[in-house]
């Protein structure tokens, strides 16, 4: 016992003793230029002679750093900060001057970079740093009170689409970084509420995983980053921005957005609320944004949320490194959706019908998130990262269909009411198949929660490493419907009109656990392996009741609400619809692995591997008084190659190749029937066979960064093997369509791009943009009149487009033409009279002036028109005419009065066609506004500097 007391005491006298013996450095950064002011956020590293890193912090707000080096030696400190000349100096630190106050350390501006870095004549917009492309937000025009997102849309070789997705020279930007920390939550929040003028720096370049920096693998699929570089006067401040409209036509919106950036803290808090179909308007430049393209509807929205993330401040591979990101978000919103859809559905040799319906939808949805993650190195070699996931919604919905089908093509106003209502003219019942009058109202609430935990171990070897995880998720949901549809035939002597009035419930949970292990290996020092162990377990079931209440003579009535329903259990239980109603309960174990060989050259990167998946999986299910119990094992198996080929600076091309496949469920193998809808009956295929499809890709891009062109390609080929398909009978009576599906061959697809922007003119005042691409697709089906033999019906779609913008940018002025052609080519393999030849062209000029008392001036005015469509609702032109006025006043431009106006002209609308094997498709949305609007923006700090 007094042995194992004295070893206790040695032990932690020894700690004691090591604890007393830290050594620190302590300095701040300055200025040169002027001596009072800090340089936070500046990069401090401490080397040993051999150039090996020992420590590493970045400043704080104030300039100030710690280092604590491991032991006492003579080490080489370097400090660096963007636009300054790096700092070198030597130190010492031994048992006896264990503390070294270094005191203010001066950084002077390097003169020589611009001269060095900055692309000939674009000084002003853009510096090339190794692989950094870094855009001076200074040089950008944008209007006063603009936000991240009109700024981006200024920067060449970066596109923005409709939803805010962003690419850099074609490729896909994978997340937006604030001070080259992730900025959390849904980037598009930070794009539409950071305002511009806080950015000073904007750079694009290529990052490795966080994961695989770690672990010591080398990342030949690096992920492209947009980084905000915030401006000092902006950092430990709170950046709070207001905005607030109202306008004709009742609209009205109002956003607040408040963030706070330190070195080691990402803080946001904001909240919307609007009528105006949240991004359906002017954009933040003045242009038109199609935005509408993510949500087709009329929107009142509104959410609230906040954002933050912490770290220690140690680096990514440091041992100790510690950081914890939370977010949460609360939504509620109101939609209206109003459709017009004139389908030209084909039957084969017993020729067409033409349906002509409009559908009309109001509701609610309420959702709240909440979403947090840590990661922790435990030390430098073993790293783990926990976070959660947690969703809730809440959605009602009232709707309202009306349809009307026809042997052939009408031209009045509202064909959908043709045959609807008692007096139906003869001509139009003679012509008449069916109409379907109905209204219905759903409610959905769904509950989902995740998991997920990870480990990373890096062995001593260089280039080893092991990783494991872990996750587990749960979701449940439960919907009711009440439906009342009124059915008329106009050939059908039997059953000339239906009243079917149902009321559904459909409970389902899902369970999910899922477990993972993997290794990679430096098998040399160009080629490395990884292979990886997968296993998931599923579970979920559902159950989907219908209660026919028209079996109840009284609710058989087309005047009794919906919403009324037998008030108990047993009255319910006697309508049931035994033979659709079903319950359904799924399990499966999946066992799946990978193989994966890359090799990394100096111009050269290659993966070549195969996956694997063994699966097996039963199913319990109920129908009709019948119980199914089938199950089945299978083993897939998938490989994939992929090479990158760098030739010149800034220059690359990769090819790529990727194998899957889609299997039929267990319950479309099943033969079974679904007949719970009156117009459509579903037919199962026991015989369906597994559909393969290959996926061939080709990238390449080229940046000059002598003159500052940028060249950009894509190809894509992608062919399905046993393609699954419908099988479409339709009734010339009655216009019911009977579904099967089947598997064809021969169907494929093909997609390329390119595209080059171009700065014109010695002093880069013109900028031309221009891209164009092709795709063509190949797809098959089978179609014709019930009792008939089906016929294969075969059509080849051709869709080349070009688009074009040139920009002119000198003094005040700032104006962009913008053109781009679509043409819409589809070709019926053996019915030519089908084809169709669309043409879509738009072009608007959008210019912009600054004038030198604070007011901008911004407008868009252009053409978008349609030609060739086989239906009329979609051939005619629109002048598209949006205005923007604003006037900054107060101290710094912190107010700003600006003025819009939306479709000023009152001809935009929403068309689209699709060509199918089995229909022509013409639909038309209402989901634009035009108004007028004041708003309001206000900028100001708290708590800076």
């Amino acid at each position: 016992m007094n042995r194992l007391f004295t070893t206790i005491l040695l032990i932690l006298s020894s700690f004691t003793l090591l604890q007393a013996q830290d050594f620190v450095i302590k300095g701040r950064v300055l200025d040169a230029s002027d001596a009072k002011e800090a340089l936070p956020s500046a990069s401090v590293q401490l080397f040993r002679n051999d150039t090996t890193v020992v420590a590493g912090v970045a400043t704080d707000k104030a300039g100030n750093f710690r280092l604590t080096p491991p032991a006492a030696g003579k080490y080489r400190l370097k400090i660096s900060f963007m636009g300054y000349e790096t700092l070198f100096k030597r130190v010492e630190l031994t048992t006896k001057n264990r503390v070294l106050q270094l005191g203010n350390l001066l950084l002077k501006p390097d003169e020589r970079l611009l001269n060095e870095l900055e692309v000939t004549g674009l000084a002003q917009e853009l510096t090339i740093k190794a692989d950094t492309f870094i855009y001076h937000a200074n040089a950008f025009r944008v209007p006063e009170g603009s936000t991240i997102a009109a700024l981006m849309k200024q920067l060449p070789g970066l596109t923005m689409d409709a939803e805010g997705n962003l690419t850099f020279q074609g490729k896909a930007v994978s997340s937006i970084l604030v001070n080259g920390q992730p900025f959390l939550g849904d980037a598009n929040t930070a794009m539409s509420n950071i305002v511009s003028d806080a950015v000073q720096d904007i750079a694009v370049y290529e990052k490795t995983n966080e994961e695989l920096e770690f672990a010591g693998v080398h990342d030949t699929d690096k992920a492209t980053v947009v980084d905000l570089k915030i401006k000092k006067e902006y950092m430990s401040a709170w950046n709070i921005n207001v905005d607030a409209g109202a306008g004709t036509h009742d609209k009205y919106m109002a956003k607040a957005f408040a963030s706070n950036f330190t070195d080691r803290r990402r803080t946001a808090v904001y909240a919307q609320v609007n009528n105006i179909s949240e991004n359906q308007r002017v954009d933040e430049n003045g242009n038109w944004s199609n935005s509408w393209w993510s949500g087709l509807g009329l929107y009142t929205y509104r959410k609230a949320g906040a954002i933050m993330s912490w770290n220690d401040g140690r680096k990514n591979t440091d041992a100790g490194h510690l950081k914890f990101n939370l977010e949460t978000e609360f939504g509620h919103d109101n939609s209206n959706y109003d459709n017009i859809s004139n389908m030209e559905n084909l039957l084969g040799a017993a020729g067409n019908h033409f349906s002509y319906q409009r559908d009309t939808q109001s509701g609610r949805n309420r959702d709240a998130r909440l979403n947090g993650s840590m990661t922790f190195n435990m030390d430098s070699v073993n790293r783990l990262t926990l976070d959660f996931n947690y969703g809730y919604s809440d959605s009602r919905t009232s709707s309202t269909n009306n349809s009307s089908t026809y042997s052939q093509a009408v031209t009045f106003s509202v064909p959908e009411m043709g045959l609807i209502g008692s007096d139906v003219s003869d001509g139009l019942r003679a012509m008449g198949i069916n109409s379907q009058a109905g209204k219905g109202f759903s409610s959905l609430r769904n509950n989902n929660f995740e998991a997920n935990a990870n480990f990373i171990h890096r062995f001593a070897k260089e280039g080893y490493s092991f990783n494991a995880s872990m996750s587990y998720s749960s979701n449940s949901a439960k919907a009711y419907n009440d439906m009342l549809t009124h059915y008329r035939y106009f050939n059908d002597a039997v059953k000339p009109e239906l009243i079917d009035r149902r009321y559904t419930v459909s409970p389902n949970g899902n369970d999910r656990f899922t477990a993972n292990a993997g290794l990679d290996a430096a098998l040399n020092k160009n080629i490395s392996l990884s292979l990886s162990y997968t296993f998931e377990w599923n579970e979920g079931d559902e159950r989907y009741n219908i209660y026919r209440l028209d079996r109840y003579a009284h609710y058989a009535q087309l005047w009794i609400p919906l919403g009324v329903r037998p008030s108990t259990a047993d009255s319910l239980a006697a309508v049931t619809d035994l033979d659709n109603s079903s319950f359904s309960r799924r399990s499966s174990i999946q066992n799946s692995g990978r193989l994966n060989f890359r090799g990394v050259w100096e111009k050269f990167e290659s993966s070549a591997g195969v996956s694997f998946k063994y699966n097996n999986e039963s199913l319990d299910y109920s129908k009709a008084g019948n119980r199914h119990n089938p199950s089945r094992s299978y083993l897939d198996i998938f490989p994939n190659v992929s090479l990158k080929y760098k030739p010149i600076k800034n220059g690359e091309l990769s090819l790529s190749y990727y194998l899957s496949s889609q299997r039929p469920s267990l319950l479309e193998l099943l033969p079974l029937t679904d007949t719970s809808n009156e117009m459509v009956e579903r037919v199962n295929n026991p015989s369906l066979k597994l559909q393969w499809n290959h996926s061939f890709n080709i990238f390449g891009r080229w940046f000059n960064d002598e003159r500052g062109d940028n060249y950009n390609l894509f190809m894509n080929y992608y062919m399905n093997s046993n393609s699954i398909v419908d099988i479409v009978e339709t009734d010339p009576l009655t216009g019911k369509s009977r579904y099967t599906k089947d598997n064809v061959d021969g169907c494929y697809s093909f997609y390329t791009y390119v595209g080059t922007e171009q700065p014109l003119g010695s002093e880069r005042q013109f900028t031309l943009s221009m891209d164009g691409g092709y795709s063509m697709r190949r797809s098959k089906s089978q179609v014709g009149a019930t009792g008939t033999k089906p016929t294969m019906s075969v059509v080849y779609s051709h869709n080349p487009n070009a688009n074009m913008r040139l920009r002119w940018r000198k003094g005040i002025w700032n104006v962009s033409f913008n053109g781009s052609y679509t043409l819409s080519m589809a070709r019926f393999g053996d019915a030519p009279q089908y084809n169709q030849d669309g043409h879509t062209f738009e072009w608007n000029l959008q210019p912009q002036v600054d004038l030198p008392f604070g007011m901008k001036i911004n407008s868009s005015f252009g053409l978008f028109g349609r030609r060739g469509y086989a239906d009329e609702i979609m051939n005619h032109d629109q002048w598209l005419w949006n205005l923007s006025l604003s006037q900054s006043l107060l101290k710094n431009r912190a107010l700003t009065i600006r003025f819009e106006a939306v479709d000023i002209l009152q001809q935009r609308t929403a068309e689209f066609s699709n060509v199918t094997p089995r229909m022509r498709h013409f639909t038309s949305h209402k989901c634009f506004f035009s108004y007028l609007m004041l708003h309001a923006v206000y900028r100001f700090n708290l708590g800076g500097e």
